[in-house]
């Protein structure tokens, strides 16, 4: 429930406590007369029952309104695009500043343009913290795995340039996996320094992709 439908009930409420404190001079009046007249007495009472009942339908809506919401933000966490906020970039670009200079090839497939905005995103983080960044696309139009997966050179460096960016998009919530090291002349003839980062497609978006087929 949000400020403003929290606003909403406590208005509600509010008026129907003025009614009744207002209507204390009926009380009075019926102590003393009974029900007569009784028109002023029964509309009071009708104007009060009214208030309560209203005061039930906003607390409804209030919830109905609460629930689309949290549904809302639900489906955008499992449909929407992948994509990291303003201070969650400048979180990864901090974490990755102490190792500058670290080489980051990104690679994507073809066929995924919501991987390759990703990927836009997190090389500009290491860019700010002065990573050098570049980037190729995989061949073929299937992902055969999902999230992201990290690799990198086995120096000592690399490796825990990789570990700070598995760390913080998992702290944001993002599927992320740090992928087994490759020695410097490795079975890629990598060498030292380097960090490799897969983006593969959202978990959801391949599983409804395949499903559609």
């Amino acid at each position: 429930m949000d400020f403003n439908e929290v606003g909403i009930i406590g208005a509600a409420i509010g008026v129907v406590i003025g009614v009744i404190l207002e209507g204390w001079e009926h009380w009075d009046d019926f102590r003393k007369n009974g029900w007569a007249p009784v028109a002023p007495k029964i509309g009071f009472g009708i104007l009060v029952i009214s208030l309560a009942i209203e005061i039930v339908f906003d607390a409804r809506l209030a919830k109905e309104s609460a629930d689309v919401q949290l549904e809302t933000a639900r489906i955008e966490k499992a449909y929407g695009p992948r994509r990291l906020t303003r201070d969650q970039l400048v979180a990864l670009a901090n974490h990755a500043l102490p190792y500058a200079g670290t080489k980051a090839v990104f690679t994507i497939f073809t066929n995924d343009v919501e991987s390759a905005f990703f990927s836009e995103q997190i090389g500009s983080a290491l860019k700010a913290a002065h990573w050098q960044v570049s980037g190729g696309v995989m061949g073929g139009f299937a992902a055969p795995k999902t999230g992201v997966y990290v690799n990198s050179t086995d120096d000592e460096r690399s490796v825990a340039g990789a570990a700070v960016i598995v760390t913080q998009l998992k702290q944001d919530g993002f599927d992320v996996h740090l992928g087994p090291t490759d020695p410097p002349n490795g079975q890629f003839g990598h060498r030292t320094g380097l960090t490799w980062i897969e983006v593969n497609p959202k978990p959801l978006a391949l599983l409804e992709s395949q499903r559609e087929k």
